[in-house]
C-alpha cells in the first residue's frame, strides 16, 4: 500500500502553527491508484473486464485497528454456481493498516446453518450499500437488500436481516441496543431490530425521500431524534422525533441544511445539498457528506460537521472535479466528490471514504495555535478559518523556502474575483492573510496558492 505525500523540503526555523477545525492528514487507501489491486479478483467472466471495485461505500475501524471497507462493485475470484454458470464473488474485505487483507468474506454459514454467498448474481446481496459497527465492535454490513452481522475477529456471520423490499441503507445501533436500518428507495419504512437482528417493528412507516444513511441519538428534550439523509434531488437532512420508539413512531419535525444561495446576478434560492452519508461524532454532532457539486448544487462536494442543537457547522474538504474520478493521474489531497461514510476513531481523528475518488482518508482536529521551534517541511495551503465565514476569513499557508507568492480567489465559474498576493516575496515559514468578501455573492469560492513551482487549491464557503 502506498500513501500519497506532499512536496518535502527541509529548512530549520521558528514557525507559528495555527490550525482550527478538521484538516486532511493522509490518504490511507487509494483504490483508484496505488491500492487498486486490493479490490480486484481474476475478473475473467466471459472474457470481459468487470468493475474493479474502486468505489468504497462506507468504512469502519474495528477494536483491533483494522479497516472494514464496503465497496459497491468490488470484484473477487471467479467461481462456478450451482447451476453450472461462471460468476464472480463480491466480497466484504477487512484490511490491516498496511493494506494486508485480514478477512475476505465470500461464502459463509448463517446462524441457521444455511449457507450464503456474496456474489454478482445474487438476488439479495453482493453490492456493498453501507457499513456500521455495533456496540460490541462487530460489523453491520448492508449488502444490497440484506443486513448481515459479522464477528470482527473471526469473520463468522452471527445474524441476518432480509426484508425483501429492495436496497438497504447503512445501519445504526443506539446505546440501548436497538438497531435501525432503512431503504434507499423512497416510500419505504425504517425498521427497528433487536441485537439478534430480529424485527421489533417500524420506526417510520414511510420515508418520503431517497436515502442512503441514517443516525439516531437521544434528544436533549427526551426521547430520540432520527436523522435521514436525502439523495437524488436532495432535500437536506430530515429530522424525526419519537418520545418512546418502543410504542410511538418517529414523526418528521424539521429539515436541516435548507440553505439559501445568492448568485452573482443577485437571485436567491434555497439549495439543499444531497446528504449522501450521515454519521454521529462522539460529542453528538452530525457528520454529513454531501455529494458532488454537479448534482448537489453549490454546497455539494463537501464534508460538514453540524451541531444539531445550535445548527452551527464547519465545512471541510477540497471540492474535487468530476474529471478527477475518471482520470487516475489526478489526485487531490482531501478531495471530496462522492462522500459515502465516516468513522470517528476518537474526538480528534476521523476516517472517511469517497465513492467516486476511491479513497479512504484520515482527518485530524485541532483548535490550538502554538509557536514552536520547528522544521518547515512542506508547501501547504491550510483550510481558511472560520469556514463558512461572513464576511472575513483568514487563509494560512506554509512555504518551504524564500520565494515569490501568488494567492488568488476564484468563483465557481472559474472567474478570478480577488488577488490577495501577486508574486510578493515571502520568507520560508507560515503566513496568515486576511480576506474580506464584502461585495461578493454568497456561495463557494476557491483560493489558489502558487510559489516556487508548487500549486495548491482549497475551497471556502461565504454565507451572508
Amino acid at each position: 500500500m502506498k500513501k500519497l505525500l506532499t512536496v518535502l523540503v527541509l529548512i530549520g526555523l521558528v514557525a507559528t502553527v495555527a490550525m482550527a477545525g478538521w484538516t486532511f492528514e493522509e490518504t490511507i487507501f487509494d483504490f483508484t491508484r496505488a491500492d487498486t489491486m486490493l479490490t480486484q479478483g481474476t475478473k475473467t467472466v466471459s472474457g470481459e473486464d468487470y468493475h474493479t471495485g474502486v468505489d468504497p461505500h462506507g468504512v469502519v475501524v474495528d477494536p483491533n485497528g483494522n479497516y472494514w471497507v464496503a465497496t459497491y462493485g468490488t470484484v473477487g475470484d471467479d467461481f462456478i454456481t450451482a447451476s453450472g454458470d461462471t460468476a464472480f464473488y463480491r466480497p466484504l474485505r477487512c484490511y490491516a493498516p498496511d493494506g494486508t487483507i485480514v478477512h475476505e468474506i465470500t461464502s459463509f454459514q448463517l446462524p441457521s446453518g444455511d449457507l450464503d454467498t456474496l456474489w454478482s448474481g445474487s438476488d439479495h446481496s453482493g453490492t456493498g450499500r453501507g457499513i456500521a459497527i455495533d456496540n460490541d465492535g462487530n460489523i453491520l454490513y448492508s449488502s444490497f437488500a440484506t443486513l448481515y452481522r459479522f464477528n470482527y475477529e473471526s469473520a463468522e456471520c452471527t445474524g441476518k436481516f432480509y426484508p425483501a423490499a429492495g436496497s438497504l441503507t447503512d445501519a445504526f445501533q443506539t446505546s440501548n441496543g436497538t438497531i435501525y436500518v432503512g431503504h434507499v428507495g423512497a416510500n419505504k419504512p425504517i425498521y427497528m431490530l433487536d441485537e439478534d437482528l430480529g424485527i421489533i417493528g417500524n420506526a417510520i412507516d414511510t420515508v418520503k425521500h431517497l436515502s442512503r444513511s441514517l443516525v439516531v441519538k437521544e434528544s436533549p428534550e427526551g426521547g430520540f431524534d432520527l436523522y435521514s439523509g436525502t439523495i437524488w434531488n436532495g432535500y437536506g437532512v430530515e429530522k424525526y422525533h419519537s418520545d418512546d420508539p418502543d410504542f410511538d413512531l418517529f414523526v418528521s419535525v424539521d429539515t436541516l441544511m435548507q440553505w439559501s444561495y445568492t448568485d452573482e446576478s443577485g437571485l436567491t434560492a434555497v439549495e439543499a445539498p444531497w446528504s449522501s452519508s450521515l454519521d454521529l461524532a462522539p460529542n453528538g454532532d452530525l457528520l454529513v457528506g454531501c455529494l458532488r457539486i454537479t448534482w448537489g448544487g453549490h454546497y455539494g462536494s463537501q464534508w460538514y460537521v453540524i451541531n444539531t442543537e445550535t445548527l452551527g457547522y464547519e465545512a471541510f474538504g477540497v471540492a474535487a472535479p468530476d474529471s478527477a474520478t475518471a482520470n487516475k493521474d489526478i489526485y487531490i489531497a482531501g478531495g471530496v466528490n462522492g462522500p459515502r461514510g465516516g468513522y470517528f476513531l476518537d474526538d480528534e481523528t476521523l476516517i472517511t471514504c469517497d465513492f467516486y475518488l476511491g479513497t479512504v482518508d484520515k482527518w485530524v482536529y485541532s483548535e490550538t495555535s502554538v509557536e514552536e521551534e520547528a522544521i518547515v517541511s512542506t508547501f501547504k495551503l491550510e483550510q481558511n478559518y472560520p469556514n463558512p465565514f461572513n464576511p472575513t476569513t483568514t487563509i494560512a499557508f506554509t512555504i518551504a523556502e524564500n520565494a515569490p507568492v501568488t494567492l488568488t480567489v476564484y468563483n465557481m465559474l472559474g472567474a478570478k474575483v480577488a488577488t490577495l498576493m501577486n508574486s510578493e516575496m515571502r520568507n520560508a515559514g507560515t503566513h496568515n492573510i486576511n480576506f474580506d468578501a464584502s461585495g461578493l455573492s454568497t456561495g463557494m469560492y476557491f483560493y489558489r496558492l502558487e510559489s516556487a513551482g508548487n500549486v495548491a487549491t482549497q475551497k471556502m464557503l461565504f454565507l451572508k
